[in-house]
């Protein structure tokens, strides 16, 4: 309960401030091993600068299961030999039980969980790339 209180903190001095807390990431590409990840529902977005994707279209594109738990706003994923555990506004992520620390939590934005693209992605051993000129993120295997 402590961290959704200093999180909704930071959000109300950033909006205070004038701060940009997100925005939506106009014309930014996913590619994964050279075919274009589309996502219907909700584009990506970008928050404090990291690029934020819809959690189910990212997991299932990277052909992992996906599992959400309403009740304390989890997310489950496993794909080959690797879990990946996540909840909303926890800067803690978990694979294989290692902890790794987000830039960005998750969040609820829109009735959608967004989830870090890189984080998720290098999570699961995969190689993600920026090419500025085109704003476009490239996710390759090793």
């Amino acid at each position: 309960m402590r961290l959704k209180k200093i999180v909704c903190l930071l959000f109300c001095l950033c909006l205070i401030s004038g701060l940009p807390i997100f925005s939506q990431a106009q014309s930014v590409r996913v590619e994964l091993n050279g075919e274009e990840i589309s996502f219907p529902d909700v584009q990506p977005c970008l928050i404090q600068d990291r690029t934020m994707v819809p959690m189910r279209a990212i997991f299932e594109a990277l052909g992992a299961g996906v599992y959400w738990e309403e009740t304390d706003q989890t997310i489950f994923s496993l794909r080959g030999n690797t879990t990946v555990i996540m909840q909303i506004d926890n800067p803690q992520m978990f694979v294989n039980n290692n902890t790794v620390i987000l830039d960005v939590p998750p969040v609820l934005l829109d009735d959608r969980t967004m989830v870090p693209l890189r984080a998720v992605s290098e999570s699961f051993g995969l190689i993600v790339d920026w090419d500025d000129a085109t704003q476009t993120v490239y996710i390759s295997e090793n």
